[in-house]
């Protein structure tokens, strides 16, 4: 559990809830239309994360959500980035624990929160791996 604070225009509020460790090298990006901001990945003193989280804004006060998926999750990694189109999350790229650059694209259904990936692809076209890109 981190301490983290609610802002509005009038007050601060600091609460003690469930929130992603303190983390650099993260991820992270706004949902589409659906008033959550997502935190995905990065390192902390204790290594690289693979955690997954939400801040649904459109609540009040504000709260973070572990987001808890199946299939085939990305590793940990460090220095990822994600994006997101309608109900779909995508992440590429990152530095893995092991120190291998992710070439592996993977798309989490925010709707079944089912992940899946093209670990198996392979050939031309398909960008090599790397972290810290835009």
């Amino acid at each position: 559990d981190a301490d983290w604070c609610s802002a509005t225009d009038s007050s601060i509020e600091w609460m003690a809830t469930p929130a992603p460790e303190p983390r650099y090298a993260h991820a992270s990006a706004i949902g589409d239309g659906d008033g959550r901001f997502y935190v995905f990945g990065g390192a902390s003193s204790s290594g690289a994360l693979a955690d997954l989280w939400f801040l649904g804004t459109q609540a009040s006060p504000a709260a973070w959500t572990r987001i808890d998926a199946t299939g085939s999750s990305p590793p940990a990694l460090s220095a990822p980035r994600i994006a997101v189109a309608g109900s779909t999350l995508f992440a590429f790229g990152g530095k893995g624990a092991d120190g291998a650059y992710s070439d592996t694209l993977y798309e989490l259904d925010l709707e079944s929160l089912v992940w899946t990936s093209d670990a198996q692809s392979t050939g031309k076209g398909k960008p090599m791996g790397r972290q810290y890109h835009t």
